[in-house]
């Protein structure tokens, strides 16, 4: 009989320890901006996952959309690519009840520019961002009354899960909502490809997307992008070492 008892514990102890080194072997889930994962960790997150000694998943769908899998459980970092209070209102009542938005955490890793782009063969290159504000919300729908030619403006923009969406409606439109008629496009890099095959065309991107075929537009002040990771509640442990191996590699890139 004691020797079955201590059979037993040994077979316990053996489980527990096999659970707690599957725990440690997971990779760290993280999901969010595009931003964040183009200008990041799409080329560094091999030397991320080699300092943190841990092993990453990453899963580029969108700021807003991070937060939402950060509150449900579904990551266990979010990345964004906007100020946090700029992206806690487009979530949804149902998901902000369900945090409170003082247990989020925020380690900037860098910033980037939101830049604004053209077809290639329109003659406007510059815009103050009043103009692209006009541009952007359809009070301005001709080219020919930025100095253009007289043509149809299309806007190329976004879902509104983007930190670069929130950027643009709060630092750019003041508030106001890109117009309805907009094209919509499901992240971020994949604007200049619809802006190259539109004459009209106009949208926001990143400086480091694919920009062939499009121009990129001057303006009279840049537009600045925060870019972030975000956990419930301070990070420690392997959560902490993945963060902050990300801070070392955005500060080195």
């Amino acid at each position: 009989m004691k020797r079955r008892f201590i059979l037993q514990a040994v077979l316990l102890s053996l489980i527990a320890e096999n659970a707690v080194a599957q725990n440690q072997s997971a990779p760290i889930r993280i999901s969010g901006s595009t931003t964040v994962y183009t200008n990041i960790f799409e080329t560094l997150k091999d030397r991320i996952s080699k300092d943190a000694g841990e092993p990453l998943e990453l899963i580029s769908n969108g700021s807003r959309q991070g937060l939402s899998d950060l509150i449900a459980g579904k990551n266990d970092i979010a990345m964004i690519s906007a100020p946090l209070e700029e992206l806690v209102p487009r979530l949804t009542d149902q998901e902000r009840a369900r945090f409170d938005p003082k247990d989020l955490v925020v380690s900037s890793l860098a910033e980037t520019r939101l830049v604004f782009i053209v077809h290639e063969s329109n003659p406007v290159k510059s815009l103050t961002i009043v103009q692209l504000s006009d541009l952007f919300t359809g009070v301005v729908t001709n080219w020919k009354d930025v100095g253009g030619p007289d043509l149809a403006v299309e806007i190329v923009s976004n879902q509104f899960s983007s930190g670069q969406r929130a950027v643009l409606e709060d630092r750019v439109t003041g508030g106001k909502k890109v117009v309805a008629t907009a094209k919509s496009v499901m992240n971020d890099p994949l604007i200049p490809g619809v802006v190259r095959q539109l004459k009209g065309g106009l949208g926001h991107t990143g400086a480091k997307n694919d920009l062939r075929g499009v121009f990129m537009l001057k303006t009279d002040r840049p537009i600045v992008q925060p870019m972030s990771l975000v956990t419930k509640g301070a990070p420690t442990g392997r959560i902490a070492r993945v963060i902050a191996a990300a801070q070392k590699a955005a500060a080195a890139n």
